[in-house]
């Protein structure tokens, strides 16, 4: 695999074509949830960078879509973001980080969920208005 994508290619992102518009492709994904609930959707999106972040799935998608991959699929979480993850025990009393969220489980290739999770990790300070350093002074890295 690693002769036909390098890691590099895995990196790019390919430009969106010009008539894309992410606002009605939100519109578009809302006409098939609760009505009731839209609102309520948008209006936690716009709280901050990180919350629009999180209620974004199918953009990232769009753009993933549209770059490399690796082709090797298998059942994602679609939604694999740092508050979509939760240390557990395992029953041997051992800490285990897994996904706790599944309500956009699909089948795609393996690194959009690695993807997700690990731009998760900067937008998450960010949106806090928080710098790098500060983030990683608490992160011990």
């Amino acid at each position: 695999m690693r002769e036909t994508l390098t890691r590099g290619a895995l990196a790019e992102l390919a430009e969106r074509g010009s008539a894309y518009d992410p606002v009605e492709r939100l519109i578009w994904q809302s006409s098939s949830r609760r009505p009731d609930l839209v609102g309520l959707r948008y209006t936690r999106m716009l709280t901050d960078v990180f919350s629009f972040y999180r209620g974004n799935a199918l953009l990232m998608a769009d753009d993933l879509a549209r770059g490399s991959n690796s082709a090797l699929e298998v059942q994602i979480c679609g939604d694999a973001h740092l508050a979509n993850f939760n240390l557990f025990s395992s029953p041997e009393r051992h800490p285990v980080f897994d996904v706790n969220d599944f309500d956009e489980t699909d089948v795609g290739p393996f690194e959009w969920d690695v993807k997700r999770l690990v731009t998760s990790l900067v937008v998450a300070p960010r949106s806090q208005q928080r710098t790098t350093r500060e983030h990683r002074a608490q992160c011990g890295s």
